[in-house]
């Protein structure tokens, strides 16, 4: 018998009333992360990457999961999608994340860069 994540339905309940929060979407995100539904998962953080880019969050998390699939070509355009959102947004914190997630990924590789 499977077990019922009462939060992912609280969550999919003030989605309904909600449609255009992103901090809901990105919950569900995580929520699936939690319960191992890396796919449903990667499509939350999808929706809102598209819905919401200014969303940083999104970015670092979504690449993460690329790169702990072995996906590091998918997690390094992600990334750097984040950067150049965070540069944009004038987001500091975020930025450095982003940038530290990215030379922790390329080992220091600047194939990437910052796009200003």
């Amino acid at each position: 018998m499977q077990k019922t994540n009462n939060r992912l339905e609280q969550l999919f309940q003030y989605l309904e009333t909600n449609p255009n929060d992103s901090f809901a979407r990105f919950c569900i995100a995580q929520e699936y992360v939690k319960e191992g539904k890396i796919d449903k998962a990667k499509g939350y953080f999808r929706v809102l990457k598209q819905h919401d880019p200014a969303y940083i969050g999104t970015y670092y998390h979504l690449g993460k999961l690329f790169e702990e699939e072995g996906d590091d070509d998918q997690a390094a355009q992600v990334y750097q999608e984040g950067i150049t959102m965070a540069n944009k947004n004038g987001d500091q914190h975020a930025l450095n994340e982003l940038k530290q997630a990215m030379e922790l990924l390329t080992g220091g590789d600047d194939e990437f860069e910052e796009e200003v």
